[in-house]
């Protein structure tokens, strides 16, 4: 028994998003993890996220992201940390970090399928 292959085209998988709070400031959102310090925002970078918060839908303006793929039982998660948008549309555009997220979540979600397979099978 071969395990099926998913897609975004695969009947049945459900792709979600939510949001969830940041604990994190827009003045110390840049964190250098070859240095493991905390770098100077660019300049003006902060005042900007501020306004889209004021604009922004919920929280978007300042929020970290959660895309998940599941079909049946099994799911794959992908996440991004201190994002800020004006709302879910425009977090969707395309060409932006949402089309990543979701091949990535789809890729976790089949490395689960595959390892459910063989377990099945008996090749653990």
């Amino acid at each position: 028994m071969k395990a099926i292959q998913v897609d975004k085209e695969t009947k049945g998988l459900v792709i979600k998003v939510e949001t969830e709070e940041t604990d994190s400031e827009p003045e110390i959102s840049f964190y250098n993890w070859k240095t493991k310090t905390h770098e100077e925002p660019s300049e003006g970078f902060a005042g900007a996220v501020r306004e889209v918060m004021k604009e922004a839908d919920g929280i978007w303006g300042w929020c970290d992201v959660k895309v998940t793929a599941r079909l049946g039982e099994l799911e794959g998660v992908a996440y991004l940390a201190q994002c800020s948008y004006h709302n879910e549309e425009e977090f969707k555009q395309e060409g932006g970090f949402y089309e990543d997220m979701v091949e990535t979540a789809i890729h976790e979600l089949q490395k689960k399928i595959n390892r459910t397979s063989e377990l099945i099978k008996g090749e653990s």
